[in-house]
């Protein structure tokens, strides 16, 4: 059983460094980080920057050079929370709107060729299985 689950933990290792190489070879205007940053803050209309930092686990420093980047690109704005000046909320502009909708397109079509080499059986197995993980 343990030999089983250990094989099942090597392939789902392998499964995902394939998925990033295979994302990663048609990446699209934005790095994985970019794009998880900006679709955390369409998710969550105006995160802070803690949220942020938190969602990615990375320090506060980090997150404020990787949002000082962004934002010096126009993807995002900053809004000061006129109650605390420390709260820096971030919005989504036009333009990051758009480079997440261009990245998002790209990564989805590379998993779709991925999956397709697949079955409808096994695509089908597939999905539950995804589901019960991410359920899990």
């Amino acid at each position: 059983m343990a030999n089983e689950l250990d094989t099942t933990v090597g392939l789902f290792f392998e499964a995902g460094r394939k998925i990033k190489r295979c994302i990663d070879r048609e990446r699209g205007p934005l790095s994985l980080t970019q794009s998880e940053v900006l679709r955390f803050v369409e998710e969550h209309k105006s995160p802070t920057m803690r949220d942020i930092a938190q969602h990615l686990q990375i320090t506060a420093p980090s997150a404020t050079s990787l949002i000082a980047e962004m934002v010096a690109q126009a993807y995002l704005t900053r809004k000061n929370n006129p109650q605390d000046r420390r709260e820096v909320h971030l919005l989504l502009t036009t333009v990051g709107k758009e480079k997440l909708a261009a990245t998002t397109a790209i990564r989805k079509k590379s998993l779709r060729t991925l999956l397709s080499h697949l079955t409808a059986e096994d695509r089908a197995d597939l999905r539950r299985i995804l589901l019960q993980i991410t359920e899990a």
